[in-house]
Order: C-alpha cells, then sequence, then structure tokens
C-alpha cells in the first residue's frame, strides 16, 4: 500500500479527531504511509495533496454543510 492523506476538520475533542485517528491506525496497519492532517491546525499544501495514492477526508455536520477549512481547500484544489 502507498501513501494515504487523512484530511479532517476537528475541534479541540471532537469525534471527527477520533475517527480520522482510527482511520489512519487501520491505514498504518495495512502497511500504508499516512499523513493526519486537521485543517483546523494546519492548512493543506495542494502541491502535497497531489502526491498522495488514496485521501479520507472528514468533517462534522454543521447544519448539513462541511467545516470551512475543508470547504476552502477543496474549493482550491478544484481550480
Amino acid at each position: 500500500m502507498g501513501s494515504v492523506l487523512v484530511l479532517y476538520h476537528s475541534q479541540e475533542h471532537g469525534n471527527t479527531a477520533a475517527m480520522a485517528k482510527a482511520i489512519a491506525e487501520g491505514a498504518e496497519a495495512a502497511g500504508a504511509h499516512v499523513a493526519l492532517i486537521n485543517t483546523n491546525e494546519q492548512r493543506m499544501d495542494i502541491d502535497l495533496y497531489r502526491t498522495f495514492d488514496a485521501v479520507a477526508i472528514g468533517s462534522p455536520d454543521y447544519f448539513s454543510y462541511i467545516a470551512g477549512t475543508l470547504k476552502t481547500f477543496l474549493d482550491h484544489w478544484y481550480i
């Protein structure tokens, strides 16, 4: 298995962080190199994003919408 990015948004003690960490642990157990990035703490570099073989994206539900930091990333990635 190659490299996996787990990109998520979570506040200080959020359930999304726990879920992202569980996904990362599972991918590492399968032999992948994993990068775990909380968009609430740092921005994701678009050029670095393109180097991953697989990506998992996680967000809390904010009134049926994703977190703003992930929305911004996805908007920049699409351009």
